[in-house]
């Protein structure tokens, strides 16, 4: 039994929040596209394309008219065309398709291609497991994870291989299985990422009410400020998908680069915020130019759409993608949904 009524397919995209990989991709700088501007048909990127590939700057070009597309329609591009770019150039294009795959919320697209883009890679593999949970396919998810040394290079990954197996335990139906893995991680103590992930799992997993305060209260005491404690309080409206995904963004114990980043205004601007709409991330990058041509590229079909520096955890830049609602959030959700981006919600009005 799954308690707190999460049906399997919710734990499937749930999977996906707790893992998002440092975003992908190395994209050079596009031009922005005025709010009147068309983007390009995806017949006219392709014919485009067919008649440049060989050429020098093809991989540059690639990379460009795919930012300029929908995001369904950039990764068919990609699929068609990176076997056909430099082979130098082909990890940092199927990073780019990786990232994409997020965004449009195809996972097993962005599983393979984060393979693709980093072969051999024990952190990246573990994140396109995630991937492949979240699109459902656990065989392939568990099958990656068998293929991770504990032990690698002086880092040592048991313990996110023993979540990962908690998760396939999870979305394969095996509760007590996973129950057992996830105990095993929550009694270690530290900031260790798994176990806080683990601690969150486990309040979820909860049918009994002391056992349900016993882990709401070390989330409390270890990690009050993260996202898992925040949903614990109803602080977060976020789907399952995401928490399968968000470790994706950050190998740390701390919230500075997660996937689905949670804006925290200042004191001197708290007050005047207090009723500004509700917003929702779109995109994650590692470069600035991705993060702007998928903000111009929201502009340019009518959402209002801003780009918000932070940094990761090792303080390297991150470029968050955030539109905010017109009215309701979750209408504003749907119509980004109907064009082809994920998106979550991020802060709310009180």
């Amino acid at each position: 039994m799954l308690p707190r009524l999460i049906p399997g397919k919710a734990w499937a995209t749930l999977a996906v929040l707790l893992v998002i990989a440092d975003p992908f991709a190395p994209a050079s700088a596009q031009s922005a596209q005025s709010g009147a501007a068309q983007a390009p048909s995806l017949s006219a990127t392709r014919q485009n394309l067919a008649k440049r590939v060989g050429a020098e700057g093809f991989a540059a070009l690639l990379e460009s008219s795919a930012l300029a597309l929908a995001p369904r329609d950039a990764l068919a591009v990609l699929a068609e065309f990176i076997p056909k770019a430099p082979e130098a150039s082909r990890s940092s294009l199927y990073s780019l398709q990786a990232s994409l795959g997020l965004i449009a919320g195809e996972y097993l697209q962005a599983a393979a291609a984060l393979q693709k883009a980093y072969p051999g890679s024990p952190e990246q593999l573990m994140r396109a497991s995630r991937c492949y949970l979240a699109g459902g396919d656990i065989a392939q998810a568990e099958k990656i994870l068998a293929s991770i040394a504990a032990s690698q290079g002086g880092t040592r990954y048991a313990d996110a291989i023993s979540l990962g197996r908690a998760w396939v335990a999870l979305l394969s139906g095996e509760p007590e299985r996973a129950r057992y893995l996830l105990e095993t991680l929550a009694s270690a103590k530290g900031q260790a990422p798994e176990r806080r992930e683990a601690l969150f799992l486990l309040w979820m997993l909860s049918i009994s009410p002391d056992a349900s305060r016993t882990y709401l209260a070390a989330l409390k005491a270890d990690f009050p400020s993260s996202m898992e404690y925040a949903a614990t309080q109803s602080r977060l409206s976020l789907k399952p998908a995401a928490w399968l995904l968000n470790a994706l963004h950050s190998n740390s114990a701390t919230d500075s680069d997660r996937a689905i980043w949670e804006k925290r205004p200042d004191s001197a601007t708290e007050a005047t915020n207090a009723k500004t709409p509700a917003e929702l991330q779109v995109g994650w990058f590692s470069r600035e130019e991705n993060a702007r041509a998928l903000r111009s590229a929201l502009v340019a079909k009518g959402f209002e759409a801003y780009v918000e520096e932070g940094a990761s955890s090792q303080g390297e830049k991150r470029w968050a993608v955030i539109v905010k609602a017109k009215t309701d959030w979750i209408q504003t959700q749907a119509q980004l949904k109907d064009l082809g981006y994920e998106s979550y919600l991020i802060s709310q009005p009180d």
